[in-house]
């Protein structure tokens, strides 16, 4: 009788004192599952954002080439060049200028005249450019293409890169014969005669001039330069005139805004939501592993070998006195292949984890017949039996822990631990959680935690 009422006030101390813990085991589990379980949903939400943008992008430039170039060439051009679907919004300014060139050389070509390019236009529109004069004559001067050649090696890497690229553009046009002539320049006496002076835009124009100086109205000069386009008007050549595009957007268009817009938002909600959820499934699992304020491991001292007391006189506790010698052969057995498993790399561990599985299977089917023994990986099995080095019903006791995370058990396992038979692992532990923790890894990860 008195033992009856010495363990169920062990009991009721036990419970009043795990009852003010931190969240136990499977709470900590379950927070590590949580956290897992984002990765993939916000790896998936990130994929499919960055997608609609692109997608969003290419949708824009397909229509924006198609206005210049028809549908063919505008798809061919978006699939055979994705870089610029990323440089959409440094590319923004070229295809203003190409609309604006687009339009205004629809009154202007077919007419018999001869268009003299600037530096700029091939700067920004060198591949457009010849393609959209491909049927006509085409002036560069060859002032200009000094100055492209000068801007090679610019400091600026996008400028470099915009002048190799409209020397390659002007290349490939003379072998597609596109009627490409280079102008020589011309003398001071010419710049004189034309009322020009000595400077690069001088020159382009007057080489120009030069060409066809009976008749400098057949040459159409094309600038992005307003300077340069007053002085050629000046000059009696005919000046592609270019006006302000049409900031209204097509229907096909808006409908992409609004619809790749609606896309986005509601994809950049959904990750960052997911990624708020993420955060704080992190800072549980990092609060239940460290979080100063919680339980300490702490009992009385003579608790330990009066819970030992108890549990060998319980013919349902694993140390029930009648089962020592049992345990012991036990014991010696799974230490045994303890040993050599440490000694062997993970790749062969396999046989003598079989035979801690068997080992094991005997064992909890006789007193914990509900554990289904299929369920457990080779590395728990592993360390249920590294954990109870020296004692196995210990690490079956922190085995059970394990699966059912009863904070109850808990306690027993620390009184155990700090008893005679106990292996003192966890007596120089200040916290619960440190002990919650380090039997969480040991037993999921086997020996490979060692």
């Amino acid at each position: 009788m008195k033992i009856k009422i010495f363990f169920f006030t062990m009991l009721g101390f036990t419970m009043l004192q795990t009852a003010a813990m931190a969240s136990g085991l499977s709470e900590i589990q379950e927070a590590q599952h949580k956290k897992a379980a984002m990765i993939p949903t916000l790896i998936v939400l990130f994929f499919l954002l960055g997608l609609a943008i692109a997608a969003t992008k290419a949708a824009l430039l397909y229509f924006t080439y198609r206005q210049q170039y028809g549908s063919k060439k505008a798809l061919s051009k978006v699939l055979l060049n994705p870089k610029s679907i990323l440089n959409t919004s440094t590319n923004s300014k070229q295809w203003k200028l190409a609309e604006q060139l687009h339009k205004a050389l629809r009154t202007k070509k077919g007419q018999n005249l001869a268009f003299g390019l600037d530096t700029n236009i091939l700067m920004y529109l060198s591949s457009d450019i010849f393609y959209l004069l491909k049927n006509e004559t085409i002036l560069v001067s060859r002032y200009v293409q000094q100055e492209l050649d000068g801007l090679k090696n610019n400091a600026d890497k996008e400028t470099a890169a915009n002048a190799r690229r409209a020397f390659k553009a002007l290349g490939d046009a003379q072998i597609n014969d596109h009627h490409v002539q280079i102008v020589p320049g011309v003398d001071y006496k010419t710049l004189t005669r034309y009322n020009l002076a000595d400077t690069k835009d001088d020159r382009i124009i007057a080489s120009y001039l030069n060409v066809s100086a009976a008749n400098p109205s057949a040459i159409c000069f094309i600038s992005h330069d307003n300077g340069a386009k007053i002085t050629a008007r000046n000059a009696g050549l005919t000046v592609l005139e270019t006006s302000a595009p049409d900031r209204t957007k097509p229907d096909a268009q808006r409908k992409v805004i609004w619809g790749g817009g609606l896309v986005i938002t509601i994809l950049l909600l959904l990750f960052g939501s997911q990624l708020v959820s993420f955060i704080k499934a992190n800072n549980e699992v990092s609060s239940a592993f460290s979080n100063p304020t919680e339980s300490k491991v702490g009992i009385a001292k003579d608790a330990p070998n009066a819970a030992l007391d108890v549990a060998t006189r319980n013919p349902e506790s694993i140390y029930f006195s009648e089962y020592q010698s049992e345990f012991e052969k036990a014991t010696q057995s799974s230490d045994k292949l303890i040993a050599e498993l440490i000694a062997l790399p993970d790749k062969e561990r396999a046989d003598g984890t079989q035979q801690l599985r068997e080992l094991l299977t005997t064992l909890m089917s006789k007193h914990y017949p509900n554990v289904r023994m299929d369920s457990l990986t080779d590395h728990q099995v592993q360390g249920t039996f590294y954990i109870g080095q020296g004692d196995v019903r210990f690490g079956l006791l922190c085995l059970d822990y394990y699966l059912n995370a009863n904070d109850t058990k808990l306690q027993e396992i620390i009184a155990i631990d700090a008893s005679d038979v106990g292996s003192h692992l966890f007596s120089q532990y200040t916290k619960v959680n440190s002990v919650k923790r380090d039997i969480g890894e040991i037993i999921s990860y086997g020996l490979t935690a060692n």
